[in-house]
């Protein structure tokens, strides 16, 4: 069930990301600040998700939450969010000629995509502290910092202005 959520969101924003390309080529911004805008709150869904998940008491998590998580649920495991990377790496061209009037929707993705690193990060602090990341065991570096190296090249693929985003914390909402 969980992994179907997952799922479903990155789909979600796949498709809105795909809109979005689309109706910039057509040159309808209108309907293209409206898929960057779906496509923030569809992250925005997954920072909030994973604040409900590290809400929960560390046996809860250890003990229900983590084992009805399927052996491949990493991220960097499932095709479908390898492809939502890809097509972030893909839209670079259009973030960094974007026209003025997605300025605003722009700055919401990059949010939301910030917000949901860090509210995966705060799960991580929660619950395995100086560990290191179910995906990359044989790093030395804990979980936080590897999340925090993704965060970074991410928002850097889609020409986030780091400067504007946080670089720390919990999502307040």
């Amino acid at each position: 069930m969980l992994q179907l959520f997952y799922e479903f969101r990155i789909q979600g924003t796949l498709i809105s990301l795909s809109r979005f390309e689309n109706n910039l080529k057509a040159g309808n911004t209108s309907r293209a600040k409206g898929e960057l805008l779906d496509a923030a709150a569809l992250l925005e869904v997954s920072s909030f998700s994973m604040k409900f998940a590290a809400d929960f008491s560390r046996d809860n998590y250890i003990n229900v939450i983590r084992p009805s998580m399927p052996n491949r649920f990493s991220g960097l495991d499932s095709s479908d969010h390898n492809a939502l990377v890809r097509q972030m790496k893909a839209l670079r061209p259009y973030f960094l000629d974007l026209p003025d009037d997605l300025s605003d929707a722009k700055e919401a993705f990059d949010n939301a995509l910030a917000k949901a690193y860090e509210a995966h990060a705060y799960v991580c602090d929660q619950f395995v502290q100086e560990q290191t990341s179910l995906r990359t065991k044989a790093s030395a570096s804990p979980a936080r910092e590897v999340l925090k190296n993704f965060k970074r090249k991410r928002l850097s693929t889609i020409d986030a202005d780091l400067s504007k985003l946080s670089t720390e914390g919990v999502p307040n909402e």
